[in-house]
């Protein structure tokens, strides 16, 4: 790319049914990698298009200046695919677009504001349940992308064995 800094970040689509693993991957992409997980969901991001893109600018500068991993944890709405005569779900998956273009974990972005400082490459893992289809222009931007499918209940209970703390 010709704007530096753009695109160096790593941003996984982590996609299936609920209970399958997702956000236990999550959290241990970060104890591998040693970061902290920085965890947020659409209602910490909100909905309408200007506050969705305010949170997620001060979002991703804590993500940023934490070196953290972060997690946005069931983004179904930010990843579908966009539509017609859909205005605002439109909006909403462009706002998410212009902020992990620029994330890096040393660019303080969404209005492309270059940070000096030379931190580590930014990790964002994100998470959804139910998406039909994932925005053409969302996948041109992610590096994986896992489908996790339904468990048999002999699969969950091997999970909840080799991780009983994980779940509560």
């Amino acid at each position: 790319d010709i704007v530096e800094g753009k695109g160096q970040g790593l941003v996984i689509l982590l996609h299936g049914l609920p209970g399958v693993g997702k956000t236990l991957k999550a959290e241990m992409i970060a104890i591998v990698t040693g970061r902290p997980l920085l965890t947020v969901s659409v209602a910490d991001i909100g909905i309408e298009y200007q506050q969705a893109e305010t949170n997620l600018t001060e979002i991703f500068v804590d993500a940023a200046r934490w070196e953290a991993v972060l997690l946005m944890d069931k983004a179904d709405v930010f990843v579908e695919e966009r539509r017609k005569r859909e205005l605002h779900h439109n909006a909403l998956v462009s706002v998410l677009l212009r902020c992990i273009e620029y994330f890096n974990g040393n660019v303080l972005f969404c209005f492309l504001y270059v940070h000096n400082e030379l931190m580590m490459a930014g990790i964002i893992i994100i998470t959804a349940n139910r998406v039909r289809s994932i925005d053409a222009a969302i996948l041109s931007r992610i590096q994986l992308a896992i489908q996790y499918h339904d468990l048999k209940p002999s699969q969950r209970g091997t999970i909840y064995l080799d991780h009983p703390g994980a779940f509560g």
